[in-house]
């Protein structure tokens, strides 16, 4: 039985290489199933076996089952493998074709409502924010109208503070213009029975191309004096300058005008008739 097996497989490994040819192949294959029973009778009967091979030749060989019909499958599945693989690519390929279109279609179906539906929140995120940007200026507007009215009312409450001030104001001007002529015809009045009295000095500086003397300059002084301010000026000494041709004049003064006034006039009279000062002018009261 062993003998058998390996004479079998020894068999196949010496035609491997013919069995490769498809029509070979094939009749090799058509040849054993269809003698099936012949095969395992040969292989696993417990007779002797010239007893096998008698009673397969007797029973089951025969031009048709050993030749014929193993042929002409072969010849069938050779020929037409090649148009019976290609009906089935194709048919294979318009179902895989078909299938792929449907998942396409799902997955552009789904592309589609997810583009939908994010173009819907889209739209109602911008009108959300443009509702919200509308509710932040109504908003602002209304704070700033709410300032405009308390500044409108402060503004209101201010100008009728400031009346009031000024209201105020014109009365204590008027008050004061009041007693001031009242305070004033007074002390005109005093001054004008009194007088008032105060002691000053200014320097003379003597110029000899006037050939005008000092006396003389002094009451011309005077005269100027008591004409613009209807006051008395008496001289009560003089100090000579070193070095500048001049004194530094005492003088006593009353009348209703004050040292300044007094002075500038002194002053004015000075310049005007080329007796110039020097750059500061001493006071004592």
């Amino acid at each position: 039985m062993e003998r058998i097996v390996n004479q079998f497989r020894s068999l196949f490994e010496v035609s491997s290489e013919r069995l490769r040819n498809p029509l070979l192949f094939s009749f090799f294959i058509s040849l054993l199933i269809i003698n099936w029973k012949s095969v395992l009778i040969l292989l696993f009967s417990e007779s002797s076996i010239e007893k096998r091979i008698f009673f397969v030749e007797d029973n089951y060989l025969n031009i048709y089952t050993s030749l014929v019909v193993p042929l002409l499958i072969a010849l069938v599945y050779t020929f037409l493998q090649d148009l019976f693989m290609r009906i089935v690519e194709k048919v294979t390929y318009r179902e895989i074709n078909k299938r792929r279109e449907i998942k396409n279609q799902h997955l552009l179906d789904k592309i589609g409502r997810k583009f939908e539906r994010d173009k819907k929140e889209l739209k109602f995120e911008n009108q959300k924010s443009e509702l919200l940007r509308e509710q932040n200026i109504n908003l602002q507007i209304d704070n700033y109208k709410k300032e405009i009215s308390n500044l409108q009312e402060k503004n209101a409450q201010l100008n009728k503070r400031n009346e009031e001030h000024l209201k105020k104001i014109e009365e204590a001007q008027k008050e004061n213009a009041r007693l001031f002529s009242i305070a004033n015809n007074a002390e005109w009045k005093n001054l004008f029975e009194n007088g008032e009295e105060f002691h000053g000095q200014f320097a003379l500086i003597i110029n000899h191309k006037n050939k005008i003397g000092t006396n003389d300059i002094l009451a011309e002084l005077s005269s100027y004096i008591e004409k613009e301010t209807n006051g008395t000026i008496e001289y009560t000494g003089w100090d000579p300058l070193e070095n500048k041709g001049g004194f530094m004049v005492n003088y006593k003064f009353k009348g209703d005008r004050d040292r300044n006034e007094v002075q500038e006039l002194i002053n004015i009279y000075l310049e005007s008739n080329n007796f110039k000062l020097p750059n500061s002018v001493r006071k004592n009261g």
